[in-house]
């Protein structure tokens, strides 16, 4: 197969950044998905209705041609007059839960889950779905133990509680996530990252096949062992609808990755279509690409399917080594992968 056309994807977990950054990297993927889920976690985080379309007002402002659907950020102050807005506007997609301190701009997240159960109580009678970013973050608890420990402690008390609830579990990275969602109703379900296709926690360790820190694929949830990674493929071109395309592409300037405190977050929004085709191709599975980057994701957040198509090519994409004189680095950075966006 040297052409593939599929209906235009959907991006079901997206960080843009405001100001600057959000002006360099909201084009790029607006060039690849004409849906996307964008991130509340800024500096301070969009809590409010009021303050997501502000936000999506600047991203428009940015490019116009992608539909930009919000998230709010869930803290144990959210009002519930909050969760009644956001059901009655057509922009807000649903509210994003960050554990205390998971991850980056989560200083506002959970720290007691059950201080949120009545917001889920009104999320579930609303049909408001919840994103869920899925970690303990419990110092005795291994980094590489975070997500499986959520499952066993958190998520699963949160779905026998409210079953009718629509739950995201976001980035999954584990065996057990895919599992979990697998077995779970179908109002559960789950968004797959391309960087945590294609690496596994010895990337993380790795520069130029050589023993070392890189900041460049560091991300949370960290990235997990070889086995996890089969996992994560083996659920990503299953064919279940519960799996589908979330890049999580998190920008990040080389000062802040390659620092005393490196930011966690790879930046895949320069490419992550091809990103995605390379691993489908990889096992081939390609005839399972359009589902689950263009069809899934849109039919669990009742977003309608657009008639647009794009065009992805069997050919070069070489990976620049930075973006921007500030060095914004893509991941894999440098590489070059066999397929191409067509350009329009």
């Amino acid at each position: 197969m040297n052409i593939i056309e599929a209906i235009s994807p959907f991006d079901a977990h997206l960080h843009l950044r405001s100001g600057k950054m959000a002006k360099l990297v909201t084009p790029m993927s607006a060039k690849q998905f004409s849906d996307v889920i964008v991130m509340p976690n800024l500096q301070p985080p969009i809590t409010t209705v009021q303050e997501a379309l502000g936000y999506r007002n600047e991203l428009k402002g940015y490019n116009c041609f992608c539909n930009y659907h919000m998230a709010l950020y869930l803290t144990e102050s959210t009002d519930i007059r909050e969760i009644i807005r956001a059901s009655e506007n057509p922009h807000i997609i649903g509210f994003k839960l960050y554990p205390l301190n998971a991850t980056t701009g989560s200083s506002a997240g959970i720290s007691h889950i059950k201080n949120v159960y009545h917001l889920f109580e009104e999320m579930e009678r609303k049909n408001v779905p919840l994103l869920i970013h899925g970690e303990v973050t419990r110092p005795d608890v291994d980094i590489f133990d975070r997500e499986k420990i959520f499952i066993e402690e958190v998520l699963n008390d949160i779905v026998n509680t409210f079953p009718n609830l629509k739950i995201t579990l976001e980035h999954i990275t584990t065996s057990d996530a895919v599992d979990f969602v697998t077995k779970a109703s179908d109002n559960v379900v789950a968004t797959i990252t391309a960087h945590h296709l294609l690496i596994n926690r010895n990337a993380i360790f790795t520069v130029n096949e050589k023993t070392a820190l890189n900041p460049h694929n560091f991300c949370l949830p960290i990235a997990k062992s070889e086995e996890h990674r089969l996992a994560l493929i083996k659920a990503a071109v299953s064919g279940n609808k519960k799996f589908f395309c979330g890049t999580d592409s998190a920008p990040h300037l080389l000062s802040c990755k390659e620092s005393s405190c490196g930011c966690a977050g790879c930046f895949t929004g320069f490419h992550g279509l091809e990103l995605y085709t390379t691993v489908f191709d990889k096992v081939n599975q390609l005839g399972k690409l359009e589902n689950f980057l263009s069809i899934y994701g849109r039919k669990h957040y009742e977003i309608e399917i657009p008639n647009k198509t794009i065009v992805i090519n069997n050919e070069d994409l070489l990976i620049p080594e930075k973006i921007c004189e500030n060095g914004l680095t893509p991941f894999w950075a440098g590489k070059t992968l066999n397929w191409k966006l067509q350009e329009k």
